[in-house]
């Protein structure tokens, strides 16, 4: 009987002790501070950067010359233009005041070697004097150009700039009525001379026909030749002053 109340005795014991465990646990628990630690912001981090694209997308150059913009650029006084005639222009047909047009021939560069004028870019120039040669003792007629304006990327720029060349041809265009009349001045030259040397009328009619066998010849040497710029021909400008694309 005794042994059976020491082992209760021993039991309740044990429980007691449980929950004082119990309790110093939980009023353990309720004393301290749970939060995490802070970190250390002073410690270096693993940071990766970000893998780029495989294919990036390159920058636009949507109107622009050779990648970059053209504006702004500047070709200095002196640059020479070639320049390609697109029409056809005749001192027989063509007059002072009218336009020639013409293309350049290929890209103009300034002095970093930037395009500032494209190949193809346009050039109006004003015919300020066309005249033919007058006899085959002129060395040539004269043609006469002012430059006005050129055209770059969409935009009209003042062209300030002189002609220092225009191929050009003459071309005869036989005896006209003008040179007519210079015919019948030598056939009755010719007449007078023929009713001198001969005394009678038939001296007059054989003088009258070398007359005019002269005044031909005569019409022939003062027949005007015109002066011809076909199309295509070359055309060579200079800058006087500088130009600046905006």
């Amino acid at each position: 009987m005794l042994r059976k109340q020491l082992v209760v005795l021993g039991m309740v014991l044990a429980v007691g002790c449980g929950k004082d465990r119990a309790d110093e646990a939980a009023a353990d628990s309720l004393g301290r501070d749970l939060q995490m630690a802070p970190g250390d912001s002073s410690a270096a981090l693993n940071d990766r950067p970000t893998t780029p694209p495989s294919n990036p997308r390159p920058p636009s150059t949507s109107g622009t010359t050779g990648g970059t913009s053209a504006a702004g650029r500047t070709l200095a006084a002196g640059t020479i233009i070639n320049a390609a005639a697109t029409t056809m222009i005749t001192s027989r047909h063509n007059k002072a005041g009218e336009t020639l047009t013409a293309t350049v021939s290929n890209d103009i560069l300034d002095s970093r070697g930037k395009v500032v004028i494209p190949a193809g870019s346009v050039v109006r120039m004003t015919i300020t004097e066309i005249e033919p040669a007058e006899n085959k003792s002129a060395k040539d007629g004269k043609i006469v150009l002012m430059p006005a304006t050129i055209d770059i990327a969409g935009k009209s720029y003042p062209l300030d700039a002189s002609i220092e060349s225009v191929e050009h041809t003459l071309q005869g265009r036989g005896v006209t009525a003008g040179d007519a009349a210079k015919v019948g001045a030598g056939a009755a030259a010719g007449a007078i001379a023929g009713r001198v040397l001969s005394g009678n009328k038939s001296g007059a009619i054989i003088g009258g026909v070398v007359g005019a066998a002269v005044g031909t010849g005569v019409a022939v040497e003062t027949a005007d030749r015109d002066v011809v710029v076909p199309a295509g021909a070359k055309i060579v400008l200079k800058l006087t002053t500088s130009l600046t694309t905006t």
